[in-house]
């Protein structure tokens, strides 16, 4: 076959166009720059490719106004390099490459299944964005219409599988000393007769252990650690804390938040096909996925305890000293923000700073008693827990 054409060759490596003629030599194309006639390119036939289009040589078929082909590489993928030709040229190419239409097939198969396979792969990924968009929201939602018997149920029985994993190590138990209960008592039931009114009755746990730590369960559950204890200056800055968890009990974040974890476990399972190990993954990274959510309900249980210290008499001004020495920990370990699930200390510190006000006292002796709580230390399992009087 002795006739050329001309088409527009990009040769994968710029962006600029190339004219080149293309000519039939045996069994190959040569592709011949326009204006010099240098040999451009010379594609063997057997590997020429149909990139795009559909090519039809009957008269009267309907042809793309343009197509390209570019060459397949020995791993089947195509090369970066395209040759653009005009409709008018499919006869020609059928002729020189009778087998092209065929080959086009087979790789548009394969290309077709790729599409599916990307198109699958995006729709699990927008189902599972959705998945995790709406668990938040739907967890927040089931919490507050949980009946209070199943919710405290609930923490009753995490209650004794939390302990050990705040007090392993030697020396750690349950703080029991007389005084020092009694004492928490008073403290306690003063935050309770205060507005707003709690939902169930509180139940706090004093804990020998040196971590630094207190937080809610489900059931009004509140656990304080012995190092924690050590951590705080005066009575004012506990009953910060205490009215702090206070607000978590009250908003059902605590009970959000297992529900929350358990879809995410679920599903998780259900991908890997053991809901068990799903379960247990997601309370490995429970802290990352969850610390969005935990900053808005550590925000918003502040507030309720700014409000309760300031109805109960207590100088929300004086918690701010313990987010202070907080903050000195936070700059000396250098976390990165998105990894804490409370706001920063020092924001902390300034929001209840800005609330001075003055204080009505404990009774004489009674910070003291409980600074010596865990004098009298039992081991865990818990089964008299402290609880504050009924009212």
């Amino acid at each position: 076959m002795d006739r050329e054409i001309e088409g527009i060759l990009f040769d994968g490596q710029t962006a600029a166009p190339h004219a080149v003629r293309v000519v039939p030599a045996g069994d190959a194309l040569l592709l011949l720059d326009v204006v010099s006639g240098a040999e451009r390119a010379n594609w063997p036939c057997a590997r020429i490719r149909l990139v795009d289009g559909s090519l039809k040589a009957a008269s009267g078929a309907a042809l793309p106004s343009s197509f390209r082909i570019a060459l397949v590489a020995p791993d089947g993928r195509l090369e970066p390099a395209r040759l653009r030709l005009s409709a008018e040229a499919a006869g020609f190419i059928l002729a020189a490459v009778p087998a092209l239409q065929a080959r086009r097939q087979e790789v548009s198969a394969m290309l077709k299944a790729q599409r599916y396979l990307l198109a699958g792969i995006l729709g699990v990924m927008l189902l599972l964005a959705g998945f995790f968009a709406a668990v938040p929201l739907l967890a927040n939602a089931v919490a507050q219409v949980v009946p209070t018997s199943w919710e405290t149920r609930l923490g009753e029985r995490l209650l004794p599988a939390v302990i050990p994993l705040l007090t392993r190590g030697g020396r750690g138990g349950i703080c029991t000393q007389p005084e020092g209960k009694e004492a928490l008592q008073r403290l306690m039931l003063r935050l309770e007769m205060a507005p707003p009114p709690m939902r169930l009755p509180i139940t706090v746990t004093v804990l020998r252990s040196p971590m630094v730590n207190a937080f809610a369960l489900p059931g009004g559950q509140i656990l304080i650690t012995s190092g924690l204890l050590d951590n705080v200056f005066n009575e004012q800055a506990l009953a910060g804390i205490l009215a702090h968890e206070m607000g978590h009990v009250n908003a059902r974040h605590n009970v959000a938040g297992l529900l929350r974890s358990s879809a995410y476990g679920v599903m998780l399972g259900l991908l890997l096909g053991d809901v068990i190990t799903g379960v247990g993954l997601v309370g490995g990274f429970q802290h990352v996925l969850d610390s969005a959510f935990s900053r808005e309900f550590e925000a918003e249980a502040d507030e309720a305890a700014l409000r309760r210290l300031l109805a109960a008499g207590f100088d929300p001004a004086q918690v701010a000293g313990f987010f202070d020495r907080l903050a000195e920990h936070e700059a000396v370990l250098k976390l990165p923000g998105f990894l804490s699930t409370h706001p920063g200390s020092e924001g902390r510190a300034a929001f209840f700073r800005r609330h001075q006000q003055g204080v009505t006292p404990l009774l004489p002796g009674d910070w003291q008693a409980i600074r010596g709580i865990c004098k009298t230390v039992v081991a865990a399992p818990l089964t008299a827990p402290l609880s504050a009087p009924a009212r």
